[in-house]
């Protein structure tokens, strides 16, 4: 388990020896069994928002007394001790946080990316009041495990440049999602303060469906601190 300060907030993502703590359904801890809710506590304890990952561009924005759409990729709240879970296996998992009290968090896979995600989160954000916003990505898969469609890549290249093109390490072509979402914080005007160097598919200490075909995640919780 990795813990950061990011600004604001306190961020941390897990790992295998964290066990499964993603929900199947968003707000039903009973689907989760009496095992991974006890995990759950350990890690981080009160209640998660989580969301229903879509793979799209769509961000909740999370109120007290409101009743949030649940669907989406991206989550962004004001509260004070909200925790806002992402789950993952090899897509990027990415923290938000500005000074003025506004934290996010997205889910990067390559098509939320493409959809937008992280500008549209950068827009719920300033909506809120932030400024000046700093992201972390956390482990996902690196450019030298993620194998990828050439006529897709083709596309993605279009969009991010030739630099998010890249080969496995058995020669294969390959997309560099870190690359990619580096690319789509500088268009949101987001400074990248952390990257995590841990590749989900080839570390062990991580779930991947890339390198292990897990159907088990970990999850980053992002929360407003002070």
């Amino acid at each position: 388990m990795i813990s950061l300060e990011l600004g604001v907030a306190g961020v941390v993502w897990t790992g295998r020896a964290e066990g499964h703590l993603s929900h199947r359904t968003p707000h039903d801890e009973s689907c989760c069994g009496l095992d991974a809710v006890a995990r759950r506590g350990s890690v981080r304890g009160g209640s998660w928002f989580s969301l229903a990952q879509m793979h799209g561009g769509d961000v909740v924005t999370v109120e007290e007394r409101s009743v949030p759409q649940v669907q989406g990729d991206g989550a962004v709240t004001t509260e004070l001790g909200r925790t806002l879970a992402v789950a993952t296996a090899d897509c990027a998992p990415i923290a938000l946080a500005s000074d003025e009290g506004v934290v996010g968090a997205v889910h990067g896979g390559w098509r939320s990316l493409r959809a937008g995600i992280i500008g549209n989160a950068a827009e719920a954000m300033q909506r809120l009041g932030a400024t000046r916003i700093v992201a972390a990505l956390g482990p996902c898969v690196h450019v030298g495990c993620y194998e990828f469609d050439g006529a897709a890549l083709v596309e993605l290249a279009e969009l991010w440049g030739d630099g998010v093109v890249g080969h496995t390490t058995w020669g294969t072509p390959a997309l560099d999602i870190e690359g990619a979402v580096t690319v789509e914080c500088r268009r949101a005007q987001i400074e990248v303060a952390h990257v995590d160097s841990a590749c989900t598919a080839c570390d062990p200490a991580y779930f991947s469906y890339r390198g292990s075909g897990d159907a088990d995640r970990q999850v980053m919780l992002v929360r407003r601190e002070r």
